[in-house]
Order: C-alpha cells, then structure tokens, then sequence
C-alpha cells in the first residue's frame, strides 16, 4: 500500500508547469493514466487486457511516445471507469 501511495505521489508531482495546449493535453492524459491505474493497482498488462489493446501501447501512451487516438482515449477511460474529461483534468492533492 505504502508502495502505492507513494507511486500517486510521484505521479501528481509531474504535472506541473506550463506547456503548449496539445503537449498539455498528451501530458495530463499519461499522468491521469499513471494515476488512476495505480489507484486500481492495476498493471499495464492488466490494463491492456481489460482495455482490449497492447500493454506496450498502454506503455508508449504513459510515456509521452505515442499519442492516443480518441477511441483509444475512450477505451481506456473506460477501462479505469472513469469519465473521459477527467483524463484531462489537473491533477489536484
């Protein structure tokens, strides 16, 4: 659990700053990703599978290598059951 905390943590350090508006969007998309993956203690691999994609593309999209389309962006909204705008919201302490 510690470990997990501190993974959130890490993750909601990284957005911060001023960026262009779609490097934002890339930006606070891969950070939620990070987020509410590790708030569900889920793998990429365990996300991958219940999204229906590649657990290296769920890599490459939190890394910033690949930019997700939108049916990608839903898909993984909805694996992490959540709404899609909050994958693009600031992440709040």
């Amino acid at each position: 659990m510690a470990s997990k905390k501190k993974t959130i943590k890490k993750v909601k350090a990284k957005v911060t700053g001023e960026r262009s508006a779609p490097m934002e969007a890339q930006k606070l998309f891969a950070a939620n990703l990070r987020l509410h993956r590790a708030k569900l203690g889920l793998s990429q691999l365990d996300l991958a599978e219940k999204c229906k994609i590649s657990n290296e593309m769920v890599s490459l999209v939190e890394s910033l290598a690949r930019t997700p389309s939108i049916e990608m962006v839903s898909r993984i909204a909805k694996g992490l059951n959540v709404p899609i705008k909050s994958m693009f919201e600031e992440v709040k302490e």
